[in-house]
């Protein structure tokens, strides 16, 4: 998560989603400027270094699906690849949903939270088997652009970063975090 809230962000809230609605509202918690934010690692020295297979050539976002192996999105396919680390290759490419401007994963068991630009969740239950996808059309839209997404599993919610607009009231260099209630 340090590296999602290394930039300037403000946290603001969605409330729980209602199953008939599928929407979702949001509220401003917090505010930090990119005048102190702190980078806590350097990425001009890694560990490790993966290739990616060329299908994942638009790589947007990846999150441990178990200790050995990532899941992965592509940012314009609505596939899910399991990249394994030790064989250093996609071992299998899971369908959830159409095409699309996918952007980041964050994975749970077998439960996976994909985020779309336009702040679209998709919710893909049993990945790992027989997928079935619940879509979620929050309050966020193209112009906010989401980017990034973080399951907070003690808070039981999603993390979701804006890379533009961050809301009605706020200036143009401000960055916004929401968060969705699961």
């Amino acid at each position: 998560m340090a590296g999602l809230l290394g930039i300037g962000f403000q946290i603001s809230s969605c409330t729980s989603r209602q199953k008939e609605k599928k929407d979702a509202t949001h509220s401003l918690i917090n505010q930090v400027t990119d005048s102190n934010a702190e980078v806590k690692y350097n990425i001009e020295f890694p560990d490790k270094v993966w290739e990616m297979h060329h299908s994942l050539e638009e790589l947007s976002g990846i999150s441990f699906s178990d200790t050995n192996q990532l899941a992965c999105i592509n940012d314009e396919k609505g596939e899910i690849y399991l990249y394994d680390l030790q064989k250093e290759d996609i071992v299998s490419k899971i369908s959830f949903a159409r095409n699309g401007d996918y952007e980041d994963i964050a994975v749970d068991g077998s439960t996976a939270y994909i985020i779309r630009s336009d702040g679209q969740i998709f919710i893909a239950k049993d990945f790992l088997g027989t997928v079935s996808t619940e879509e979620i059309q929050t309050s966020l839209n193209r112009f906010n652009n989401t980017e990034g997404l973080y399951l907070d599993k003690a808070n039981n919610r999603l993390l979701i970063a804006c890379k533009f607009d961050a809301g009605k009231n706020f200036s143009s260099d401000t960055k916004a975090i929401y968060q969705f209630s699961l």
